[in-house]
């Protein structure tokens, strides 16, 4: 190659040679002195890379994008400078004395922005042609390119669209390609698939048009090379809008009254504007009258709506009145079910007695299922067995009934009768047809006893006169017969023998004995107690087992007609005392808690509550000792008597417990109910130790205490 030549194409690309010196202009700005020969030659190399195309190898054309490469500009799209730029537009840079900017194919990305080598980053969304070529000579200018110049073609222009508007919902947009004419659109977007162009008033919406452009579908539709079939153009808005009509609904519909339905609606679209039948709709019997004459044209909806026949071929008109009379056939239900009244018969549908007793809420737990008596209009009976209709299926059973059938269902009427002051909610209990109530059975429904078995009597009176409403005369009754029930056996031995099955018209009497009392609070064995000769109130509570360890025997309360007594037991039960305090029947007798308590924790074994016995007080040691004696991880040096003080800040007293002449001294320290002693402990504690700990201590905090 000559040398010279390479030199002055070098000097017309921009670069300056200067002796052995070098200038190339490259993105970072930096002057490179090239001073010897293998440097000459280097930037020779360079040179040769940057040749225009036609004195390289030729290669494949590839896709150019944000690092565009070099190619020869290709023929671009005929627009003006003006034409704004956006995402998706394709653009060819060239520039006649500086090749190495020559980029074809630049596809605008999504955020807008290209980079081209030598020059940086460019911003392309709402920018002209013209305003962009200005930018990039702008651009070289300052990058000190000599005799700067670019021209910026348009080689691929983005996607054009059209909008649909259409009342069908197939509203959206359509990619339009150069050339495309209405009926393209329309069969692209699916806007006439549910519309006959007859019914449809189709307008055109167009930049720079003040009013809207009329479409003539139906040409268009007839013959695509009529004139009616005009080109669209990029940002065209087509409106579809079907031609309608206003009829009106009365009757049994969802919503009555006028409403607007496209020209050439079907009964059935008609009928499902207006939100369909309501259930009591005489569908059968349903009417169309003309606004004009008044005349009257039978449908039958049932047929239509219900059983899928072809509506027929009637055209709704302007002012037409659509009328659904309400079905006047009924039936009546009464008795034991669970909403009885009157229901309707659909219109052209069977009722049968099990669809209308379920729709009358079921039959109650009392009905006599068995004894059920359907009455007809015309006075004849007919006795039905719902118990074979409704739990054996029995098809036969289950009739058909007919307008104005009165449907009795019958009480059961067998029960029983539990009464007494030992119950807590008596009254009459039914026995369900079939079955075999017991003893037991009557007693849990009546809310179970109100004292324990030892103080209740249980006497059954069976074939009392009157007891139960009866055709048979009560001289024919058999004499009265009591049948004495044993509690404990029933209820605390569950002795088969004792629960006996009881008859209809039995009076169960339950009774409280007087001489009971009852225990409650911290006894070991609460419950009801027979009083008996020589057993007061300290004997009653060792036969109940005593006191509990959180019990105060000291404060014992025995509650009595309304008002309450105080009994200190206390010494009584430790030192064998006695109390002056006679018991009397239906005396309530309390063990409150003892609430004299101190609270270990947590590096204890056991944290929580320590009880404060009630004759003697407790050391801090003593607690310690009963809280399980400290962790391996307690913080002994750290121990904290907290005390509190009414009207003050609570007291901090150091409780130090580290060696044993401490655990002497914790030894003198006598706690008082609400002392807290504060046992810290390097282990983190599980979460429901900590929660208890901020219910118990919530100050702990506040006093810049360690915490765990």
């Amino acid at each position: 190659m000559d040398m010279s030549k390479i030199v002055a194409n070098m000097k017309n690309q921009g670069y300056e040679l200067h002796g052995q010196t070098v200038k190339v202009s490259s993105q970072d700005h930096k002057l490179r002195k090239i001073t010897s020969l293998a440097s000459i030659a280097m930037a020779l190399a360079l040179f040769c890379a940057n040749l225009p195309a036609q004195a390289q190898t030729t290669q494949p054309a590839k896709k150019v994008d944000a690092t565009a490469k070099k190619q020869s500009a290709p023929i671009g799209v005929v627009v003006t400078s003006d034409y704004v730029l956006g995402t998706e537009d394709q653009i060819t840079i060239t520039s006649t004395s500086h090749k190495e900017i020559n980029f074809t194919g630049v596809q605008v990305p999504p955020d807008g922005k290209i980079n081209l080598p030598l020059l940086g980053q460019f911003t392309v969304p709402g920018k002209t042609i013209g305003q962009l070529q200005a930018e990039i000579i702008r651009r070289m200018q300052r990058e000190g390119f000599l005799r700067p110049n670019a021209t910026v073609i348009l080689s691929s222009q983005r996607k054009q669209r059209v909008f649909m508007l259409n009342t069908d919902g197939t509203s959206g947009t359509v990619e339009l390609a150069p050339g495309m004419r209405l009926s393209d659109v329309l069969a692209l977007s699916g806007g006439m698939r549910s519309m006959r162009p007859e019914l449809t008033d189709a307008t055109l919406s167009r930049l720079g048009v003040s009013r809207p452009i009329t479409l003539d579908l139906v040409s268009v539709v007839r013959d695509s090379n009529s004139e009616a079939n005009i080109e669209i153009k990029n940002g065209d808005t087509i409106r579809l809008m079907p031609r309608i009509i206003e009829v009106s609904f009365a009757g049994s519909v969802v919503r009555s009254g006028p409403s607007k339905i496209p020209i050439g609606s079907t009964i059935t679209e008609a009928m499902a504007i207006a939100g369909g039948p309501t259930v009591k709709a005489a569908l059968s019997r349903a009417t169309i009258k003309r606004a004009g004459d008044g005349t009257l044209i039978p449908i039958n909806l049932h047929d239509i709506l219900i059983k899928g026949k072809p509506a027929p071929d009637i055209e709704l008109r302007e002012g037409d009145l659509i009328l659904v009379p309400e079905a006047q056939e009924q039936v009546t239900v009464q008795g034991a079910v669970g909403r009885p009244g009157y229901f309707p018969i659909e219109d052209g549908r069977k009722l049968l007695i099990s669809e209308l007793i379920a729709q009358a809420g079921g039959p109650r737990q009392d009905a006599s299922l068995t004894r059920t008596v359907v009455q007809r209009a015309d006075g004849t009976t007919i006795n039905v067995n719902l118990y074979r209709v409704l739990s054996l299926n029995d098809a036969e059973s289950n009739i058909e009934l007919k307008p104005d059938d009165i449907v009795t269902v019958p009480a059961y009427r067998e029960q029983v009768v539990v009464a007494g002051t030992g119950v807590r909610s008596g009254g009459f209990i039914p026995i369900i047809e079939g079955t075999t109530m017991r003893i037991l059975d009557a007693l849990i429904k009546s809310g179970g006893l109100t004292n324990e078995p030892v103080g209740t009597s249980i006497v059954i009176t069976r074939n009392m006169p009157g007891a139960v409403p009866s055709l048979t005369p009560q001289e024919l009754l058999p004499a009265p017969t009591t049948l004495t029930v044993d509690p404990v056996r029933l209820y605390k031995e569950n002795d088969t023998d004792a629960n006996i099955p009881l008859q209809n018209g039995d009076l169960i009497m339950v009774t409280a004995l007087p001489r009971a009392v009852f225990l409650s609070g911290h006894v070991k064995n609460p419950g009801s107690r027979m009083l008996k000769e020589g057993v007061g109130l300290v004997e009653l509570l060792a036969e109940a087992g005593g006191v509990t360890e959180t019990g105060l025997a000291s404060g014992v309360i025995v509650e009595r007609n309304g008002n309450k007594h105080v009994v200190d037991v206390f010494e009584a039960l430790t030192e064998g005392e006695t109390v002056n305090f006679p018991l009397e029947a239906g005396d309530n007798i309390i063990v409150p808690e003892n609430k004299n308590r101190v609270a270990v924790m947590p590096g204890v074994s056991r944290p929580g509550y320590i009880v404060i016995p009630e004759d003697k007080p407790i050391s801090l040691a003593e607690a310690m000792v009963m809280a399980g004696g400290p962790r391996d991880t307690s913080k002994l040096d750290e121990v904290t008597l907290l005390r509190p003080v009414p009207g003050q800040e609570m007291q901090r007293i150091p409780a130090p417990l580290r060696n044993d002449k401490q655990w002497v001294a914790a030894s003198k320290i006598m706690l008082q109910p609400g002392d807290i002693v504060y046992v810290p402990d390097r282990e983190p504690q599980r979460p429901r130790l900590l929660q208890r700990l901020f219910s118990i201590v919530p100050a702990f905090r506040l006093f810049g205490l360690p915490f765990p």
